[in-house]
């Protein structure tokens, strides 16, 4: 009954997931409702964010969910909750969790800088904002959020791109 702002991947000092924490002490400004999901499996920096997440005022701590060593099984349904999917990583080797979040018909926002601005096509698929920004992050997530139809329409675009591109059938076709 709120909106949820989600990053479901690999917990790694280099995904942004402070910047993310930043930027949504500016989206509760705006939607004080909102809920954050961070789930990933358990990694060395599990403890930084959990201290990140611990020096949140009070207030601020109750609207983060943590989410850690779920199953695969488990995984559709943390993204299928979320209205936004953020990963504002500084690098990528590809970025896997921006095809999951397509597959799920997610709008997703990412960071102009390494293959994640070759994978996200800027207002066709997603938004890209600069790295280790959490205003241009806060305003990416607001402007999805304030726009459910510009969110939808982001998702499905990325959604019809995983099945044409990333299916088994045009995988399996490619290596053909």
């Amino acid at each position: 009954d709120a909106p949820v702002v989600a990053f479901v991947g690999q917990l790694g000092v280099h995904k942004g997931i402070e910047y993310l924490l930043a930027a949504m002490q500016v989206v509760w400004q705006r939607y004080p409702q909102a809920r954050f999901l961070i789930a990933g499996a358990r990694t060395v920096f599990s403890d930084q964010v959990e201290a990140m997440v611990g020096r949140l005022a009070p207030a601020a701590r109750a609207k983060v969910v943590l989410r850690f060593d779920f199953s695969e099984i488990d995984k559709p349904q943390l993204v299928s909750v979320a209205d936004v999917i953020a990963y504002p990583s500084q690098y990528e080797s590809y970025g896997i969790a921006f095809l999951e979040a397509w597959a799920a018909g997610k709008p997703v926002i990412g960071c102009r800088c390494g293959a994640v601005a070759e994978v996200v096509h800027h207002e066709a698929d997603g938004l890209l904002v600069p790295y280790a920004d959490p205003r241009a992050l806060a305003e990416a997530i607001a402007a999805l959020l304030d726009d459910p139809a510009r969110a939808n329409r982001l998702g499905e675009t990325g959604r019809r791109r995983v099945y044409a591109s990333h299916s088994w059938r045009a995988v399996a076709a490619r290596f053909r």
